[in-house]
C-alpha cells in the first residue's frame, strides 16, 4: 500500500485499533457516565419543577387571603372583633340588619383570620415535607424564598424583635418554629390523595370545643391574634411584619401576579375579594 513496508503497514492497524479502542472507551464513559448523571439531574430537576407548579398557586392563593386580612387589621388596629368573648359567642345565624356588629359577623371574622394564617402555614408544611426548600429553578431566587420565608416565621417565633427598653412591660404572643410546623400539620388533610389543606368547614368544625379533635395548635394560632392592645402591645409590629413578608414571598413566587393584584385594586377602588 503506497509503498509501505509490512511492519509500516501493521504499525499503522495497531494505531488505528487503539485509536478506535479509544474512541469506544470514551463514548462508553460519556454514555454511561456523563450523560448518565446529566440525565439524572434533568429527572430530579423536572421533579422540583413538577413540585413547585403544584405548590405554588396553593402557596400564592393563601399568602394573598392571609395578606388581605392583615393588611385590614393593620388599617383598623385594633378591631372589634379580635377578642376572647367574639370568640365565645355562639351565634345561630346572622342578623337580618347585616351589621357589622353582628355576633355571627364578628366570630365568622375572627375564626377566617385564624384560618388564612393557618391554612397559609399548613400550605408550607405540606411544601416542606415533599422537598426542604421550593425550588424555583434559580439560586438567587430560591435564596430570596427562604430569607422571606424565614423572615415570616421569625414575626411569629421571635422574641427579642421588641428593641424598647421596657420591652418586659409591652403584651406580647408568640408562636414557636415547631408550633408554626404543628399548625401547619393539623391543617393537612390524612385521607385524601393529594392530600390538601382542609377547608374552612372543616377547620370550623376542628377548632370547636365539642370536636374529638380539638387541637392545642389551632389554639395556640388563635391565641396570638386574641385582645390586641392600642398602646404597648407588639403584636402589632409583628401583624405590620408580616404583611410585608407574605407579600415578599408572593412577590417571589409569581411576581406577575402582584402586578395584576395592584391593578385590579386600583380599579376596583381599592376592594379586593378576599375580604
Amino acid at each position: 500500500m503506497f509503498g509501505l513496508a509490512p511492519k509500516e503497514l501493521l504499525g499503522l492497524g495497531v494505531l488505528a485499533a487503539a485509536v478506535t479502542t479509544a474512541g469506544n472507551l470514551l463514548a462508553t464513559i460519556l454514555k454511561d457516565f456523563f450523560f448518565s448523571r446529566a440525565f439524572e439531574k434533568w429527572k430530579e430537576r423536572r421533579t422540583l419543577m413538577s413540585v413547585y407548579r403544584k405548590y405554588r398557586d396553593p402557596l400564592v392563593l393563601a399568602g394573598e387571603e392571609l395578606e388581605s386580612r392583615l393588611s385590614q387589621i393593620c388599617a383598623s388596629y385594633p378591631p372589634d372583633y379580635l377578642r376572647y368573648e367574639v370568640l365565645e359567642l355562639v351565634p345561630t345565624a346572622l342578623d337580618t340588619t347585616n351589621s357589622a356588629d353582628d355576633p355571627h359577623f364578628r366570630r365568622y371574622r375572627l375564626l377566617s383570620t385564624v384560618y388564612r394564617l393557618c391554612a397559609f402555614l399548613g400550605w408550607l408544611e405540606l411544601y416542606r415535607q415533599d422537598v426542604t426548600f421550593l425550588d424555583t429553578g434559580r439560586r438567587r431566587q430560591n435564596r430570596r424564598f427562604e430569607e422571606a420565608l424565614a423572615a415570616f416565621r421569625g414575626d411569629l417565633a421571635d422574641g427579642q424583635l421588641n428593641k424598647a427598653k421596657d420591652w418586659a412591660e409591652w403584651r406580647d404572643r408568640l408562636i414557636f418554629r415547631e408550633e408554626q410546623r404543628a399548625v401547619g400539620e393539623a391543617m393537612i388533610t390524612k385521607d385524601t390523595d393529594p392530600r390538601v389543606v382542609v377547608g374552612y368547614g372543616t377547620f370550623c368544625a376542628l377548632f370547636s370545643p365539642a370536636s374529638d379533635q380539638n387541637l392545642w395548635s389551632l389554639r395556640v394560632a388563635c391565641n396570638f391574634f386574641l385582645n390586641l392592645e392600642k398602646e404597648k402591645d407588639f403584636r402589632r409590629k409583628r401583624l405590620n411584619l408580616m404583611r410585608q413578608h407574605v407579600r415578599s414571598i408572593i412577590d417571589i413566587l409569581h411576581p406577575e401576579r402582584r402586578g395584576t393584584i395592584d391593578f385590579l385594586r386600583a380599579r376596583s377602588g381599592g376592594f379586593w375579594p378576599f375580604q
